[in-house]
């Protein structure tokens, strides 16, 4: 039998990337890659990759789930038996929680990573290197921090924490993920993303040591990057992947870098174009939720408050629109023959009979709970967002898009300079439901209002699995923490279908 291809999956998350390789299986259906280390620094991620770790080996090993879904639904609190806890210990050592960037975290990695290795020439580096520095809101953000300088950021930086690795251990191939921003970010006013470039192809010289270059390949276009090259910014944009290209219900943006190693006369062919599926295809057949109230929430209080919100809109869109004040009477008419009494908010596991779940069904229902849903929970959101939830859900259903600032009523207007500049006037998006969605990202740990489910009667923001099913993470994946660092670690994830797909081509690269 052949060699696993070992895996060394830095900045981690939740895993997203390294389930991916994972599920990733050939031609004679073996799954080749094998995840030996994976880096983490923060504690809910951390828990979260070690939990999923855990979950692989009892796939792989043919075990039973039976005890990992009574934890799931909150039955047991440790995940494994006696008959799992091997398994456990295993998942355990795998999964690192340290801080990359710092000398002794760079020098615990590197002593795990050669234990783990044996010597192997057969592996891979994977990653993404946190993305806060890169990404365009995050550089607004730095802007009003006073004394901030990028020169001074860390994070701009820690991507060289690939290149001690590369440089001693010379996988044959790596993988590095950033968001797009990372193409115009800029440090000592000069752009960065060149000098990535030139780090990646030459690792060693970095490094201060001698060793083989790397040719820098994009996966969506033949553009590739190799030692010595003037970088052309002409050509950036080729390193983009756009994950709604290759049947991805999400418009996802990111720039991937595979590095193969100079010996390897192969290049990585590109990925294939799929339909991307829509919102309605993936999450439509979950549960139906009710939002929560910041204030005296409960299930009466909050349908007496949206009905009477649906009212007050059918009435003052008489005469202007007809169409939506249709609507609005409509979602009141639900209201008025609904008891208030089966409305749930969900919970950490949500009891309800599983269906479809559209195009990708056989990726997101693989091994999933047939008797309900984790992760799946709402918020409670202050009572004017209710109302502009319930006026802009509604006005996406009728007018087929999400509105915008001068499409609100004048009394729906947030206390927000934006808003009126035009700055941020798509403040509260509507995911519609004949399209992919839009980037699912880490600000819905902050609120929801770019998040907002197109169902005007459930009245409420995406749900941390409503945001992981679009992000493709299968049904019976959890995630650990509270809420807000759940959203986190699913919007900063790698789409695990995405990391599949890329996975095939570097099989092809080294196999």
């Amino acid at each position: 039998m052949l060699a696993d291809i070992k895996v060394v999956d830095l900045f981690a998350g939740p895993g997203g990337l390294g389930e991916g390789f994972f599920s990733f299986s050939n031609k004679q259906g073996r799954h080749p890659f094998r995840t030996v280390i994976s880096v983490e620094k923060e504690t809910s991620a951390h828990k979260t990759l070690t939990l999923r770790s855990f979950v692989r080996r009892l796939l792989k090993n043919g075990d039973s789930l039976t005890e990992y879904f009574a934890y799931l639904r909150g039955e047991r609190s440790i995940p494994y038996s006696n008959q799992t806890k091997a398994a456990w210990v295993d998942a355990t050592a795998e999964t690192l929680q340290v801080t990359l960037g710092t000398v002794s975290g760079d020098k615990l990695v590197m002593e795990r990573v050669k234990k783990s290795l044996r010597n192997s020439k057969n592996w891979i580096l994977i990653g993404g290197p946190p993305c806060q520095a890169y990404s365009v809101i995050g550089r607004s953000r730095n802007k009003g921090i006073r004394d901030y300088t990028p020169e001074a950021d860390h994070r701009h930086f820690l991507y060289r924490a690939y290149l001690t690795l590369l440089a001693e251990l010379q996988p044959p191939v790596f993988l590095l993920e950033n968001v797009k921003g990372i193409l115009t970010s800029r440090v000592y006013g000069d752009l960065i993303f060149p000098n990535i470039l030139r780090d990646l192809s030459d690792p060693a010289g970095k490094t201060g040591k001698s060793g083989p270059k790397y040719r820098i390949h994009s996966i969506s276009s033949d553009e590739y990057f190799e030692h010595g090259h003037e970088h052309d910014l002409y050509y950036t944009s080729k390193y983009v992947v756009k994950a709604e290209n290759h049947g991805l219900p999400q418009n996802r943006h990111r720039v991937i870098l595979i590095g193969v190693r100079e010996d390897i006369d192969k290049k990585p062919r590109t990925l294939d174009y799929a339909v991307a599926p829509t919102v309605a295809e993936i999450i439509k057949d979950m549960p139906f939720l009710r939002s929560g109230i910041t204030t005296n929430d409960g299930s009466l209080e909050w349908m007496v408050t949206v009905n009477q919100y649906a009212e007050d809109l059918r009435n003052s869109l008489k005469e202007v629109d007809s169409n939506l004040s249709d609507k609005f009477a409509e979602i009141s008419s639900f209201f008025n023959n609904t008891s208030a009494n089966i409305l749930s908010r969900g919970g950490r596991f949500i009891s309800h009979p599983r269906t479809a779940a559209g195009s990708i069904d056989s990726w997101i229902g693989s091994n999933a709970p047939t008797d309900g849903f984790a992760n799946h929970e709402s918020r409670c959101h202050m009572h004017r967002d209710l109302l502009r939830y319930l006026f802009a859900s509604s006005y996406a259903l009728v007018k087929g898009r999400s509105p915008i600032a001068i499409d609100f009523p004048e009394n729906l207007a947030p206390l927000h300079k934006s808003w009126s500049s035009g700055e941020f006037d798509d403040r509260f998006r509507v995911q519609l439901w004949n399209h992919p969605s839009t980037t699912i990202t880490s600000h819905m740990s902050k609120d929801g209002h770019y998040f907002i489910h197109p169902d005007p009667r459930q009245c409420r923001s995406l749900t941390v699995r409503e945001a992981a099913r679009l992000q493709t993470f299968p049904d019976n994946y959890f995630f650990e923490g509270n809420r807000t660092p759940q959203y986190v670690q699913v919007g900063n994830a790698v789409p695990p279908l995405l990391g599949h797909m890329i996975a095939r081509r570097i099989y092809e690269l080294i196999s």
